[in-house]
């Protein structure tokens, strides 16, 4: 490992997404629903918006999901003691 590198959790990884889905999806849509001139950013912000939106609902409806997924996977994975 290198200086400056930090392991990932993706415990993390799931908690922060769908907030990054969810800020960047209205940044979009507050630009795209702006009342400017017919730039090309302003025209593809609305459709991008949506999308993030989609994806914001998506991580965040399967976030439950994926930590019962995540801690079933650790149970499965752990050595069982064997008595005789």
């Amino acid at each position: 490992m290198s200086f400056g590198e930090q392991k990932t959790n993706p415990i993390q990884i799931m908690a922060k997404t769908p907030k990054k889905c969810f800020v960047l999806s209205l940044a979009l849509l507050v630009i795209g629903f702006a009342d400017t001139q017919a730039a090309l950013f302003w025209g593809i912000a609305k459709p991008l918006g949506a999308v993030f939106f989609i994806l914001f609902l998506i991580t965040y409806l399967m976030n439950d999901e994926v930590a019962k997924y995540d801690s079933e996977q650790v149970s499965h994975h752990k050595p069982s003691r064997k008595t005789a």
